[in-house]
C-alpha cells in the first residue's frame, strides 16, 4: 500500500500527463471528466486528517439492516420511518456534537439523522438504500458515494445470501477488501424448529456456502459474523452462536488517529491504483502508435530512391526546359561591360523592352512549371495521404503531426517546399550574377585604348609627333593640344573620328557577343550545378518527414516510459 504522499503525487503526475493535452486514447470531454475526477481524490486525500470514522451497512431487501442498526447503536436510532419514504437515499446516522466530515458534500443523495447514542459518539453510521432495488442512475450514485465510507459491513440473511446480484454488486466496489465485514443476519431463522445441535448444523453448512461464495468473488479469507440483531436488540442474554458482540466490538472499537489514517489510507489506495488503470489504455493506445510509425519509417527509408528519381524527373522537366531559355537573361550583368559593349547591351536591353517588359527581379521565373509542378506535389501528398491512411486504418486521428500531413501556420508542405526552391535558387542565380569572367573588364578597357592611339596618331599626323618630340617646354605642349581639335574637324580628322567609332562599335559588339556567349556557358553549368542542390533540397523533405515522425516516435516513447511508471505505481493492484 502506497502512503497518502506517494498517492497525491501519483495523482498530480497524472493530472499534469492529462493537461498537456497529449493522450490519444481519450476525447476532450473525456479529459475533463479525469481532471475533474482526479481532483476530487487530491481534495479526499487533503482530508485524511479527519478522525472520525464512516461505516457502511449494505444489503439486500429484508435483510434487517435497520434492525442491526440499533443493535449497534443500543439504542432505537433507526426506524422504518426514516427508510420508506427515502428508499433511494443513503441514511447518515451522525452523533450531535460530532461535525460531518467536510469532504462530504450535500448533493441530495443522502439525508442525515441525528442521534445522541453515546456508544457510537465517534462511528458515523450510513444505511444504504437495498442494493436490489436500485436501479439506472440512482445505482450509480450510491456506488459513487461508496467513496466516502471507510469500513462497509455486508448484510446478508440465510433467504439471500446466495442472490447473485450481491455478488455482482459487490465486484464493483471499489474499496480495500481488508475493511469489509460480513453479516450473516437473522441466524436465529436457522434455530428454529431444530435443536441445538441441528441448528449449528445448519448454520455451519450456510456459513461454509456464504464464504465460498464470497471466496469465488475475489474476497480471500473473508470475516464472516453470524448474528440476529433481533435477539441482540432484547434485554436478555444472548445465544452462545450469535456473534454480535464480536461484530460490535470489531466494528466499534476505539481506534486511534492512526489507525483510522490506515483505514481511510487503504481505501484510498484501492480507489486510486483503479482510478490510474486508465492510463493502461493510452499505453497500448501509444505502444500501437509507435509500431505504426516504425512501419512508416523503414518503409520511407527503403524508398528514397524512388522519391529521388521522381524529383530529378520532375526538376529536369524544368530545367532544361523552358528555364534554361530564361538563365541567360537573369544571369546578365552589364556591370560587366564597359564602354561601348555596354552601350550595345543597354541598346538592346532597350529594344527588346519594345516587344514587352522584361523583370530584372531575379525571383520572378524561377517557380517551377505547371506540369513540374505537378509531379512534385502530387508526390509530396501521396505521401502524405499515405501517412494519414495508415493512421486512419490503425485507429489514429489523420491530423496526428506526423510530418507531410501537417501545414505549419496555415502554409502547407507544397508551399513550404516552393518556398524554398525559389530562395535557393534566387540566391544561386545571384552568386552568378555576381561573379563575372575573370579579368573582362580589364580585357575591355585595354581594347579600347589599343584604339584610340591609333586614332590619335590619324588625327595628329606624323609631322606633329616629329614637332612633339622637338618640344623643350610645356608652353610648346598646351600649343599642340589646342592645335589638336582644329585638326579634328579637317576632312582628315572627321575620317579617323568616323573610322574609330565604328571600329569601337564593332569592338564593342564583339565583347557583347562574347559575353553572351560566357553566359551559354555559365548557364550549363548553372543548371548542372542547380540541379544537385534542388535534388538534394527534394530529398531532404522526405528526410525530414522520417525525421519527424522519428521525433514522434521518440516522444511517444517518452511518454509510454512515464506511463509506464505511473501505471507501475498507482495503476495495478
Amino acid at each position: 500500500m502506497e502512503s497518502i504522499q506517494e498517492l497525491r503525487a501519483d495523482l498530480h503526475r497524472f493530472r499534469e500527463i492529462v493537461g498537456r493535452g497529449t493522450l490519444i486514447s481519450y476525447s476532450q470531454d473525456e479529459r475533463e471528466s479525469l481532471l475533474e475526477n482526479s481532483q476530487k481524490l487530491l481534495q479526499r486525500l487533503d482530508a485524511m486528517g479527519e478522525s472520525v470514522l464512516t461505516v457502511g451497512l449494505l444489503g439486500g431487501t429484508g435483510v434487517g439492516k435497520s434492525t442491526l442498526m440499533n443493535a449497534l447503536a443500543g439504542a432505537p436510532i433507526a426506524s422504518t420511518s426514516h427508510r420508506r419514504p427515502h428508499t433511494e437515499r443513503v441514511l447518515i446516522y451522525r452523533h450531535g456534537e460530532v461535525p460531518l466530515p467536510a469532504s462530504l458534500t450535500r448533493n441530495g443523495l443522502w439525508m442525515e439523522i441525528v442521534h445522541a447514542a453515546d456508544a457510537i459518539r465517534h462511528i458515523l453510521l450510513c444505511d444504504l438504500p437495498d442494493f436490489d432495488s436500485l436501479v439506472g442512475e440512482h445505482r450509480r450514485r450510491v456506488i459513487q458515494f461508496l467513496e466516502n465510507l471507510d469500513v462497509l459491513a455486508w448484510v446478508a440473511s440465510p433467504e439471500k445470501y446466495g442472490d447473485a446480484r450481491f455478488y455482482a454488486f459487490l465486484r464493483q466496489v471499489p474499496k480495500a477488501r481488508q475493511n469489509f465485514y460480513f453479516v450473516l443476519n437473522k441466524v436465529d431463522l436457522l434455530f428454529q424448529g431444530r435443536t441445538l445441535e441441528e441448528g449449528y448444523g445448519e448454520l455451519g453448512k450456510v456459513l461454509n456456502r456464504f464464504t465460498q461464495h464470497l471466496v469465488d468473488n475475489d474476497i480471500p479469507d473473508p470475516i464472516v459474523f453470524a448474528v440476529s440483531a433481533d435477539l441482540a436488540c432484547d434485554s436478555g442474554g444472548l445465544a452462545p452462536w450469535n456473534q454480535f458482540p464480536h461484530f460490535r466490538h470489531q466494528i466499534f472499537q476505539l481506534r486511534d488517529a492512526m489507525e483510522v489514517t490506515a483505514i481511510k489510507t487503504a481505501n484510498l489506495d484501492v480507489e486510486v491504483k483503479r482510478f490510474l488503470s486508465v492510463v493502461e489504455k493510452e499505453i497500448l493506445q501509444l505502444a500501437k502508435m509507435r509500431e505504426v510509425l516504425e512501419e512508416l519509417v523503414d518503409e520511407l527509408g527503403g524508398e528514397r530512391q524512388e522519391w529521388a528519381a521522381a524529383g530529378r524527373e520532375a526538376m529536369d522537366l524544368w530545367l532544361d526546359g523552358t528555364f534554361r531559355s530564361v538563365v541567360p537573361e537573369l544571369l546578365m550583368d552589364p556591370c560587366h561591360l564597359v564602354g561601348p559593349a555596354r552601350l550595345v547591351g543597354r541598346t538592346v536591353q532597350f529594344l527588346r523592352g519594345w516587344s514587352g517588359p522584361s523583370s530584372s527581379d531575379p525571383a520572378d521565373g524561377v517557380s517551377p512549371p505547371r506540369e513540374a509542378a505537378f509531379l512534385l506535389r502530387s508526390q509530396m501528398e501521396r505521401l502524405a495521404n499515405r501517412i494519414a491512411r495508415r493512421l486512419l486504418h490503425r485507429g489514429f486521428a489523420a491530423d496526428l503531426e506526423t510530418g507531410a500531413g501537417m501545414a505549419c501556420e496555415g502554409v502547407s508542405p507544397w508551399e513550404r517546399f516552393l518556398e524554398k526552391v525559389r530562395e535557393f535558387t534566387v540566391m544561386r542565380l545571384m552568386d552568378q550574377k555576381s561573379a563575372g569572367p575573370s579579368g573582362f573588364r580589364l580585357i575591355q578597357w585595354g581594347a579600347y585604348l589599343a584604339l584610340l592611339v591609333p586614332f590619335v596618331l590619324a588625327v595628329s599626323g606624323a609631322e606633329t609627333w616629329r614637332d612633339l618630340l622637338k618640344l623643350t617646354d610645356a608652353g610648346s605642349l598646351l600649343r599642340l593640344a589646342a592645335d589638336l581639335p582644329l585638326v579634328l574637324f579637317t576632312p582628315r580628322g572627321l575620317a579617323a573620328l568616323g573610322s574609330c567609332l565604328i571600329l569601337l562599335l564593332l569592338t564593342g559588339i564583339g565583347f557583347y557577343s562574347r559575353y553572351k556567349k560566357s553566359l551559354q556557358r555559365r548557364t550549363q553549368k548553372f543548371i548542372e550545378s542547380l540541379k544537385l542542390g534542388l535534388g538534394s533540397l527534394w530529398e531532404g523533405e522526405l528526410q525530414s518527414v522520417i525525421e519527424h515522425l522519428n521525433q514522434h516516435k521518440a516522444q511517444v516513447e517518452s511518454q509510454v516510459g512515464e506511463l509506464s511508471s505511473l501505471y507501475a505505481a498507482g495503476g495495478k493492484d
